[in-house]
């Protein structure tokens, strides 16, 4: 604390008061600390930068607590053992927020970040090809060459296959009706997956769009799937929403339903 209180002195250009060293790592700049620096380099000093860079991104500050330096974060004291950990979790959780407040790359990171499954990919590659990896990150990016993803001017943003007024990845991968071909054979590929798997069990009969038996309507789901064995039928409507944030998710949950 000498080494401290000798440092602040230097700063503040007279005897510091308990609060002038809380104050001082801190990163403050108001008052006597307002004084231009004439203090080499030292480990309080890096100290102060580093503090003053973290107060940028999150809640930490120095209290002085009857002559000992405390780091708190959010009004918390953090203990010796676990601050590293609560100083990386707290920025890793800001910039987490600032990429998911992005207007286009914030989009589908905030559904691949809320479960696993979504991003079995990213890491070994699972059921993907290199023309499907190439194109997975071009799009979540909304890096796609297409009219609606140009950020600069007032060019022409209409999609060129059926004039839509704006030719954006997911009027093309999911409404685009020049294109409906490409879309039912992206939900066909989806659920021939499903009944694949289904049919791994002999005692599972699936039926592929087909209305329920027994029951009137015109409704017919993409699996009908019957055990005989356990007595349980499931059914399965498949539907491809883009990742344009968990609203769409549930919007099209809720159509589904």
């Amino acid at each position: 604390m000498t080494f401290l209180s000798n440092v602040v002195k230097k700063r503040v250009r007279r005897p510091p008061e308990p609060q002038d060293l809380a104050n001082y790592l801190c990163g403050s700049m108001e008052g006597a600390f307002a004084n231009k620096s004439t203090d080499m380099s030292n480990i309080w000093t890096r100290l102060r930068s580093a503090t003053r860079r973290l107060r940028s991104k999150i809640n930490v500050t120095w209290v002085n607590e009857d002559g000992q330096m405390t780091l708190c974060l959010n009004g918390f004291v953090l203990q010796r053992g676990v601050a590293e950990y609560a100083l990386r979790n707290s920025i890793r959780k800001y910039y987490r927020q600032k990429l998911i407040a992005k207007s286009d790359q914030g989009k589908v990171y905030e559904i691949t970040s809320s479960t696993n499954p979504p991003k079995h990919f990213l890491r070994n590659g699972d059921f993907t090809r290199f023309a499907d990896w190439r194109f997975i990150h071009r799009a979540r990016l909304d890096c796609v060459p297409l009219n609606g993803s140009q950020r600069l001017g007032n060019k022409n943003r209409k999609c060129r296959r059926c004039g839509y007024a704006n030719e954006t990845p997911t009027h093309v991968l999911c409404h685009c009706k020049p294109n409906i071909v490409a879309i039912t054979k992206h939900h066909n590929a989806i659920q021939d997956r499903l009944v694949r798997a289904f049919n791994a069990s002999a005692s599972t009969t699936v039926r592929i769009n087909q209305s329920v038996p027994g029951l009137d309507g015109s409704l017919r789901p993409d699996c009908f799937a019957v055990n005989d064995t356990c007595k349980t039928v499931a059914i399965i409507d498949v539907t491809m929403p883009f990742e344009n944030r968990y609203a769409a998710f549930q919007a099209a949950r809720q159509e589904k339903q």
